[in-house]
């Protein structure tokens, strides 16, 4: 799949209910691909180091870290170390954060007690779990708030920017335009353009850049050949692509794609 998918999570989404699950990979490599949902996620590494990238910040979460990933935001999970294992509490966000992370230097003891409580309420579901774990769950965001850092490029979204970003998603192979995305708004382009600077705290312009960027990346792991990344994506040629690419990215394609490769080569020995 070259493009992130949506994970369906309605049902969190309609009940306001919460999930918990553990996260664990025996050997090194992807735990989660490029996805993004309507429902925040709550990590908290227990063991082992993982690779998070949320957007295109990327982060290492060692033990004890702590990363909320609020609605919308785009992000991927490998592990780079054997025997990973990281709690994951997906729920409806009651207060718009956006996404946060809490090395664990900076952390308290208290977060390990939250998720460790998260895990057996949700484990045994005694009567009144869901409303144990609703819980803990304020108290976790609230030592969030106090204490983490907000990670860039990382905004609030409402139902009608996730909307638009779905739209955005969906047709960026077709070259999406800001005419087009206005129509589907139901705005003027002049006044969509505005609007979507507020919703998404970037402008149109450089909100469908980063997709194309990520959407570049995807087909060039998956095997297509530049010429053709830079003809589908609607670049002006190669050395068009490839010095948008590089601006981005600080390397070229082919650097980019080697370098990969490479580490891909490494894991599996």
């Amino acid at each position: 799949m070259l493009l992130t998918y949506r994970e369906p999570v309605e049902n969190l989404v309609d009940t306001r209910k919460s999930r918990v699950l553990i996260n664990f990979r025996q050997k090194k490599g992807e735990m989660a691909k490029e996805h993004w949902h309507q429902c925040s996620e709550l990590l908290y590494m227990f063991g082992g180091t993982a690779s998070q990238v949320v957007n295109s910040t990327s982060i290492t979460l060692n033990p004890n870290d702590c990363l909320l990933i609020y609605d919308g935001d785009i992000h991927s999970t490998s592990a780079v170390t054997e025997d990973c294992y990281i709690a994951v509490v997906q729920f409806r966000s009651p207060c718009p954060l956006g996404s946060l992370y809490l090395p664990a230097d900076k952390s308290t003891p208290e977060l390990a007690r939250i998720f460790t409580l998260l895990n057996k309420e949700y484990t045994l579901k005694a009567p009144g779990y869901q409303t144990m774990i609703q819980g803990l769950l304020f108290q976790a965001l609230g030592w969030l708030e106090r204490l983490a850092q907000p990670l860039p490029d990382s905004v609030p979204l409402t139902a009608e920017a996730m909307r638009i970003a779905e739209y955005i998603q969906n047709h960026i192979l077709e070259g999406v335009s800001l005419a087009g995305a206005a129509e589907f708004a139901g705005y003027s382009p002049t006044y969509f353009s505005r609007h979507f600077q507020k919703l998404m705290g970037i402008s149109f312009r450089s909100y469908t850049e980063e997709i194309r960027m990520r959407t570049a990346k995807k087909m060039l792991l998956a095997g297509y050949p530049v010429s053709e990344v830079a003809q589908t994506l609607q670049y002006d040629g190669i050395s068009s692509f490839s010095r948008a690419f590089k601006r981005k990215f600080g390397e070229a394609p082919g650097s980019y794609l080697e370098k990969q490769q490479s580490e891909m080569s490494t894991n599996e020995q």
